[in-house]
């Protein structure tokens, strides 16, 4: 993506900051329209200035006066998600549990962002969790008004304010955000003005890793998303499990343990058939021997190399179905030139299939990983042609 980073006079687009995304949008010049537009990508904050990476073919003049947009639905979602952060804070903090730090997810195409609080505690319980929610939501319920209130440093007003640190660079006024008379904290972010733009809160679940601990939650119009998200997993699995929704966990598990047997079975398939080929292979002593199998075994491979690893015999073995990911290969010669040969014809099959391998001197084997089996038969004609 070609672009360039710019600096305004002044901005409407919010810098990365206080554990908020940043906003995205469009700027234009003045004496242009809006179809001429260039997009905004990025906004971060570095020494005390937002900086914007623009999209462009090449520098913009400098003292250009030009008009902003921002995204307005990115930006109303990160309103909500911020706002929710310290309304769901300040009623922990009520029970005596801190935050310590927050990170707000990005959306995806396809895949709801899910935020979550790092909590001053080492559990919760379902109870803490539920009240949590339910006093959130009352607060929205109850449309308490959120204010932003400006001060200057050493201010009386801001001794009651709440904060986790002002950054390094900050300068001029301190902003606090008030929500009704339940929460003060300093806060660089975007806000709503009324807690009833939030719609719902909802807290999805707790993590313990390497010793902190994360909530997990959802506000506003997020919630929708992820609920319409699940409802069509939901309905997705009800066709596939042939069941319905609060019969998935049995349906699955049931799915899951045939799953297992099958391959278990297929296994022990490919098992019989490795030592199979392998006997008819020590009897027939052909110069080489050469198979691609669909389904990934390295059981078939070590069985097959195990067996013959006293024939002089070459093989190369391919496996998997290249409209599914990467295949693989295995190439074996177990003779006292064996690594010659898989340095040369060896090569010369990795060539053609455009594989990345490598021989090992200790096994006498090659193994590999290729894209495409559009060669495969031309890998057969290059290793009849060495031993003709």
């Amino acid at each position: 993506m070609k672009g360039f980073n710019v600096i305004f006079d002044d901005t409407i687009l919010f810098p990365e900051g206080g554990g908020q995304n940043d906003d995205h949008g469009i700027i234009w010049n003045e004496d242009q329209d809006e179809n001429s537009a260039y997009q905004v990508k990025r906004v971060v904050r570095k020494n005390g200035q937002a900086v914007h990476f623009v999209t462009a073919d090449k520098p913009f003049e400098k003292g250009l006066t030009v008009i902003q947009k921002v995204d307005w639905t990115r930006r109303f979602d990160h309103m909500q998600q911020h706002t929710g952060q310290h309304l769901i804070s300040s009623i922990f903090d009520k029970i005596g549990i801190e935050t310590l730090s927050w990170w707000m997810a990005e959306n995806e195409v396809g895949k709801v962002g899910v935020s979550y609080i790092e909590l001053d505690t080492k559990e919760t319980c379902h109870e803490q969790l539920e009240h949590v929610e339910d006093e959130c939501n009352q607060a929205i319920r109850d449309h308490l008004e959120v204010k932003t209130l400006v001060f200057a440093p050493g201010s009386e007003e801001l001794q009651n304010a709440k904060t986790r640190g002002l950054p390094d660079d900050h300068e001029g006024s301190i902003r606090v955000i008030k929500i009704g008379d339940i929460d003060q904290n300093m806060c660089c972010g975007t806000h709503v003005s009324n807690l009833s733009q939030l719609q719902v809160v909802k807290l999805l679940y707790t993590e313990k890793k390497k010793n902190k601990f994360f909530l997990y939650f959802l506000v506003g119009s997020r919630v929708n998303q992820y609920l319409a998200q699940c409802f069509k997993r939901e309905k997705d699995l009800t066709s596939i499990l042939n069941g319905g929704p609060e019969h998935h966990g049995e349906l699955t598990d049931k799915a899951v343990k045939n799953s297992k047997k099958y391959q278990k079975s297929t296994q022990n398939l490919l098992k019989e058939m490795a030592n199979l080929t392998a006997n008819q292979l020590k009897t027939t002593k052909p110069k080489f021997y050469s198979v691609h199998r669909p389904e990934m075994s390295n059981d078939f491979i070590n069985i097959l190399l195990t067996q013959l690893g006293d024939q002089d015999i070459f093989i190369l073995v391919t496996m998997g179905n290249d409209k599914e990911g990467p295949c693989q290969l295995v190439m074996s010669m177990n003779t006292p030139n064996g690594m010659e040969i898989l340095n040369s014809l060896g090569a010369s099959v990795c060539e053609v299939l455009e594989a990345k391998a490598r021989a090992d001197p200790k096994t006498l084997r090659t193994n590999g990983k290729f894209s495409s089996l559009k060669n495969r038969e031309k890998a057969d004609k290059i290793i009849e042609q060495f031993f003709l």
